[in-house]
């Protein structure tokens, strides 16, 4: 039943990602969501990249975890996280818990996209950049 809930919430969190990125930042970035498993643990990865500064890439890493009878997702070890209990993601996610995780997954592309801004203008600036 865990497993089941841990697979529900990354799903959910692709489908929001994938429905809140807008076409002038599917324009510019190449973005992929994909799930990245590592030690026995799967993480959804979201990885942007723009397409008019090489190499610039960022990528955002969630967890999704159960700790005792809570739903942990947290973004690149705890920067930003949502907590929920069990019963909000079973037998489906509640509507409450899914505007959570749109808003967490909304913070998570603006910090992916704050990023390569920075090494963006780093490299066009001539700053640190190849």
């Amino acid at each position: 039943m865990s497993d089941a809930v841990v697979r529900r919430v990354r799903a959910e969190l692709i489908e929001l990602a994938v429905d809140q990125i807008s076409k002038p930042i599917a324009h510019e970035f190449d973005i992929r969501i994909e799930l990245a498993e590592d030690d026995g643990e799967a993480d959804v990865v979201v990885e942007a990249a723009s397409r008019s500064v090489r190499p610039v890439v960022t990528q955002i890493l969630v967890s999704v975890r159960l700790d005792g009878d809570t739903i942990v997702v947290s973004r690149d070890g705890g920067a930003q996280r949502v907590e929920a209990d069990l019963t909000e993601a079973e037998p489906d996610i509640a509507t409450s818990f899914r505007h959570r995780l749109s808003d967490f997954v909304a913070g998570c592309i603006a910090a992916a996209l704050s990023r390569l801004n920075a090494e963006m203008q780093r490299r066009l600036g001539g700053y640190g950049g190849s």
